[in-house]
């Protein structure tokens, strides 16, 4: 399927570099404050993509996703749809919610593969998921789901 040699369970290769705006590039010791602000203005909000390969569960062979950069607003809004439900008494107490860590981690990895479409409806009928978060760990080992999770973090600039 790639040219990649050597993938292991567990190892993820990058076979795309990220994408980024193209765009007129200066020098930074040449860059006035007007040129700091034009480029800035001319910013068009780009998603950043790379493309991964890995050895999926046994039989499933190797395969190639592509992973895309979450927004600050996407990984709050997971943060908050990973979080365990607090009793109506340790809400009064003023407790904080605590975070589910496998939830968050399938959530971001969910929402960070853009190819192939994890909300597929044949793909989950198939494997009988209701959501693209559960597919994710019926489809990928434990490890996997955290190598996937550290590449969309890092595409997204973490």
């Amino acid at each position: 399927m790639t040219d990649i040699e050597n993938v292991d369970d567990l190892d993820i290769v990058e076979i795309e570099p990220v994408v980024t705006n193209p765009g007129k590039t200066i020098p930074v010791e040449d860059m006035t404050a007007d040129d700091a602000l034009a480029v800035l203005l001319s910013a068009e909000p780009v998603r950043a993509t790379r493309r991964v390969a890995l050895e999926g569960r046994k039989g499933m062979g190797e395969v190639a996703l592509t992973v895309r950069s979450l927004t600050d607003r996407e990984i709050k809004d997971i943060r908050k749809q990973a979080e365990i439900p607090l009793s109506r008494e340790a809400r009064r107490r003023g407790e904080e919610p605590e975070l589910d860590d496998d939830t968050y981690r399938r959530l971001v990895v969910a929402n960070g593969i853009l190819h192939p479409n994890l909300s597929d409806k044949e793909l989950l009928s198939k494997h009988g998921c209701g959501s693209a978060h559960e597919l994710v760990g019926k489809l990928f080992l434990s490890g996997h789901v955290t190598l996937l999770f550290a590449k969309v973090m890092e595409v997204s600039g973490y």
